[in-house]
Formats: C-alpha cells, sequence, structure tokens
C-alpha cells in the first residue's frame, strides 16, 4: 500500500519566502545606495560650497591685487613726472650757473686784441663770435681755451706742463696769480673740442687798430659743465 503526499504546497511556500526575502534583499540594497548617494551628494555639496567660496575669496583677492596695481601704476606715472620735472629744474639750474660760470672764465682768458660779441650755448656744438685786431690773438684765444681745465678746486688755467707728465702747473680762477702742480689725472677740460670756424679779416676804419683791419671769428667749442 503507497502513501501520496503532496508537496507542492510546501514548496510554493518556500519560494514564496525566498521571494520575500530575495526582495526584502534588495529594498535594504536600495536603501543602502540611496543612503550612500545622499551622503555622497551631501559631501559633493560641501566641496562645491568650500570651492564657491574659495573662488569668491580668490576672486576678491585678485580684485583688491588689480585696484593695487592700477594705484602702483598711477604713483610710478606721478613719480616718473615728478623725476622728469626735478631733472628739468637741474638742468636750469646746472645751465644757469654754468651760463655765469663760462662768461667769468671768458672773461679772465680774453686777450687784450680779442672782443666777444656772441656765446650761443643753445647751439651745438656752442658757438662763440667777435672781433680780433689780428689772426695772431685768434690764434692766442684759442690756446687759452684750450688751457682751461677744471680741477677739484674749481675752474683753472694750464700755465706749465713739465716733462715728466705727471703734474702740471695751473693757476686757478678762484685766486689769480698763484700757482701750483696738481696731478695730471685729476684734470678736465673745461672747453672741448675747440676749432676755428671762421676768420674773415675785414677793413674797419673806426677800429684803435692802426692797421686799419679786424678779424671776425667764429669758433665752435663744447663746454664741461659737469666735473
Amino acid at each position: 500500500m503507497y502513501i501520496y503526499i503532496n508537496l507542492l504546497p510546501v514548496r510554493q511556500e518556500k519560494r514564496r519566502e525566498y521571494g520575500i526575502q530575495t526582495l526584502i534583499l534588495l529594498g535594504l540594497v536600495l536603501l543602502g545606495a540611496i543612503f550612500l548617494n545622499f551622503l555622497w551628494y551631501q559631501n559633493r555639496s560641501k566641496t562645491q560650497e568650500h570651492d564657491r567660496r574659495v573662488i569668491i575669496s580668490m576672486q576678491s583677492k585678485i580684485k583688491e591685487l588689480e585696484e593695487a596695481v592700477v594705484e602702483i601704476g598711477l604713483l610710478e606715472k606721478k613719480r616718473d613726472e615728478m623725476l622728469e620735472r626735478l631733472k628739468v629744474l637741474d638742468e636750469l639750474k646746472v645751465n644757469r650757473k654754468g651760463a655765469a660760470l663760462i662768461l667769468n672764465t671768458l672773461a679772465w682768458v680774453t686777450p687784450t686784441g680779442i672782443v666777444l660779441d656772441e656765446f650761443d650755448d643753445n647751439a651745438t656744438p656752442s658757438l662763440l663770435k667777435g672781433k680780433a685786431s689780428s689772426h695772431d690773438d685768434v690764434a692766442e684765444f684759442m690756446r687759452q681755451l684750450h688751457a682751461i681745465v677744471r680741477i677739484p678746486q674749481g675752474i683753472a688755467r694750464i700755465i706749465d706742463k713739465p716733462r715728466n707728465g705727471f703734474q702740471v702747473r695751473i693757476e686757478l680762477l678762484s685766486n689769480p696769480g698763484k700757482t701750483e702742480d696738481v696731478l695730471t689725472n685729476s684734470i678736465k677740460y673745461f672747453f672741448q673740442n675747440v676749432e676755428l670756424r671762421r676768420a674773415e679779416q675785414k677793413t674797419d676804419n673806426m677800429s684803435a687798430n692802426h692797421s686799419g683791419k679786424r678779424v671776425d671769428f667764429e669758433i665752435q667749442l663744447s663746454v664741461n659743465y659737469i666735473s
């Protein structure tokens, strides 16, 4: 005698339980994924917010630096303008002092037979015009111009060059008649590139010169204002 047992309901029940467990597991996995995704999103949001604040802070600093650069540029421009003005003023002072120094020096070295009419310091090189009793007076005047030097004590005239070449004997403009020896390397020529540009002999009946002649001359030269 055989006994038949129907196991189908039991299997269906197990399948139902297995399906429920699978759904529960999938639900847990889904909830875990949602939770992890939420955590990632929150962290990402915080990171983005931090980056945004950093960017805003950097932009603010960049703007401040740009404003500072503009201000520095304006200050540098004003500084350059002031330096240029000071340079012009210094040049005017030097030229003013230089003009007086040149006139004093020319009066000191001009021979008796020379009359100076004009000194044009605006030309390049400077131009010196005058009248002379003879060509010899013009030559002597040019020798005197070549002999004028600057030394630490001031303007001087070379009156002798000893053979040793290490020293020269000079006479100071500030103390005429007194001579002293100075080292050759301590002198700098005051009038440089002295050249006779024109020397023309003319008749001059009004001149005190017995020959009734005069020599109109032009000499070009450069002046060393700065020692």
